[in-house]
């Protein structure tokens, strides 16, 4: 799970300023979540895009000053 912290927090040892984004297990994400120090963050699912050299070579339309 990710989530974005709400407020300082120390984390394994280390420590995170509020905005920072953490990926950990469910249970200590729902945790800090219960606490009010985080938010679940929704994570986009990547997009593919495939493109061809050839696409890549010119332009297909001429660019009018």
């Amino acid at each position: 799970m990710q989530i974005e912290l709400l407020k300082p927090h120390e984390h394994a040892g280390a420590p995170f300023l509020a905005g920072a984004v953490l990926t950990i297990d469910e249970s200590q994400g729902q945790w800090l979540i219960d606490l009010q120090v985080a938010r679940r963050v929704k994570v986009a699912k990547p997009i593919t895009l495939s493109v061809s050299a050839h696409s890549l070579s010119k332009p297909t339309q001429e660019i009018s000053k």
